[in-house]
């Protein structure tokens, strides 16, 4: 993959790459992205210096001229901010979100800012892509992108990181995981009786108290057994179960 700067370059790499990323200077040069999207090519649009309002226009011209269905499948969006370098209090990653959920599309992030924080923060919110200057050497020469870019130790804890959060996401669910399993027997609390409770009584915290118990794993509604009347004899110490109560 390759960023053609000028129209000549685009054919150039039509014929070159297998994908094309646009820079943010030239997310509004239509009659380049144009020549590029109808040789269907993947193509990486970084929107830097786009407002939604302009994002939303510049995806409308690419589906009237591929249609809808290839503009999903050919399209990736990056969340931008054009400075160098950023400062953290520009970066406003949470348009990374913000894009996700306007856009169907895959979203990534192009980053300007000193450091390897904003690239993790960028994918545990999702960002498929990340792009991250690079350079042998951050004093190579005085050009700015030098200094704000990851050198080889840098890219390697970015690349190493990025793939443990990519473990860490997991599930989009909300489920017991296997390995909380163990512990429901472990840290579940039961009502055990305080003390010798009688056919008739009502359980109240006066003769109940909740311990943890591995003798169940049931999940009771703990606070509605408060005032329910119990159905046989119950010993000191004893659990109380669903079967006890009326």
């Amino acid at each position: 993959m390759s960023t053609p700067l000028d129209y000549e370059s685009s054919n150039f790499l039509l014929k070159n790459s297998d994908l094309i990323k646009i820079a943010s200077s030239d997310n509004n040069f239509f009659p380049m992205i144009q020549n590029i999207i109808m040789k269907n090519k993947p193509l990486i649009i970084s929107t830097g210096m786009l407002n939604f309002g302009e994002i939303s226009y510049l995806i409308k011209k690419i589906a009237n001229k591929i249609g809808k269905k290839k503009v999903k499948e050919k399209i990736a969006l990056l969340h931008c901010v054009t400075s160098y370098p950023v400062d953290n209090e520009n970066a406003n990653l949470n348009s990374i979100n913000f894009l996700k959920k306007k856009f169907d599309l895959c979203i990534g992030y192009s980053d300007h800012t000193l450091g390897n924080e904003a690239c993790l923060y960028a994918v545990s919110n999702g960002a498929k892509i990340i792009e991250k200057h690079f350079t042998i050497d951050k004093r190579f020469s005085k050009f700015r992108d030098h200094a704000m870019s990851a050198n080889f130790e840098e890219l390697r804890e970015i690349v190493k990181s990025i793939r443990i959060i990519e473990k860490m996401k997991g599930s989009y669910q909300k489920e017991i995981g296997k390995c909380e399993v163990p512990f429901l027997k472990a840290t579940r609390r039961m009502p055990y009786a305080k003390k010798d409770i009688k056919k008739g009584d009502r359980i109240s915290f006066s003769n109940i108290r909740f311990l943890r118990s591995t003798k169940s794993k049931s999940f009771l509604d703990l606070e509605n057994i408060i005032g329910k009347k119990i159905k046989n004899d119950v010993k000191k110490n004893q659990i109380i179960q669903n079967r006890n109560l009326k």
